[in-house]
């Protein structure tokens, strides 16, 4: 009787531990677990979690953009509630489907189609392939690691927000400035450590300032103005004081001060 009681309880305690950490791929023979429309499928060493209070409701299964950072919520829960985010790890999820992924591909968030694509212009970078895709196929392998925005080839054409408009820091690029006279551009501070951005005028119609949410050099300088074509200056997001900020790392041309 008490082996009967044992074994029924070593039963009970398994199917519990598989509700419980289902959302991951335990990597020793253990089946994916299905939540949603979404299957999660890593050893548990590899996934990363986050701890985060939405202001609004959200829900399991479902990719949100946090602080920029495309997220996978593991639970529901209400507005103002904490909830548990992967922010890395490998994820079965939407994609854009008129398109072939090969893996290793760069894949972006389309936060306005709720699906992965190839299409960097006005996404945000998540992650790679983890294996290729049809075209057509409806869902994807996604290996999810937003923080490769940090090592992001500059080579991401960042679009020219145009005069008083706010440059995009979501992923690390190239944003070339064209002028048409005296204009002004801002910027806040970095999405993630390593992210870099080059900002380089393009066309020059006219001198363009542009002020960050903080300073971005020793010096405190906060301002950086470009006058001639070719004006170009690299910035680099690190940690002061456990805070994020850019700091300049190559400067040609742009002139520094602070206002």
């Amino acid at each position: 009787m008490k082996t009967k009681i044992l074994i029924i309880s070593f039963i009970c305690i398994v199917i519990a531990l598989a509700v419980y950490i289902g959302p991951v791929y335990a990597g020793f023979g253990a089946l994916p677990f299905m939540i949603g429309a979404v299957k999660v499928r890593d050893d548990l060493s590899l996934i990363r979690t986050v701890n985060y209070t939405h202001t609004a409701a959200t829900i399991k299964d479902t990719v949100y953009l946090l602080n920029s950072l495309p997220m996978l919520a593991i639970n529901s829960a209400d507005a103002n509630a904490a909830n548990i985010y992967l922010i890395s790890g490998l994820i079965e999820y939407a994609k854009t489907s008129a398109q072939a992924w090969t893996a290793g591909v760069k894949l972006y968030w389309d936060d306005t189609a709720k699906e992965f694509t190839t299409a960097s212009t006005g996404n945000t970078l998540a992650g790679i392939a983890a294996e290729t895709a049809a075209n057509p196929s409806s869902t994807g392998l996604i290996l999810l690691n937003p923080f490769l925005v940090g090592t992001n080839a500059l080579e991401h054409a960042m679009t020219d927000p145009g005069d008083a408009g706010a440059i995009p820091v979501t992923a690390s690029g190239v944003c070339a400035i064209t002028t048409a006279g005296s204009e002004t551009r801002t910027m806040a501070i970095p999405t993630v450590i390593g992210q870099e951005i080059v900002l380089v005028i393009d066309t020059d119609g006219g001198t363009c300032v542009i002020t960050s949410a903080q300073a971005v050099n020793q010096a405190g300088n906060n301002t950086i103005t470009m006058a001639e074509a070719a004006d170009m200056i690299k910035l680099t997001a690190v940690t002061i004081g456990d805070a994020l900020r850019w700091r300049v790392t190559a400067n040609d041309g742009a002139a520094l001060s602070t206002v």
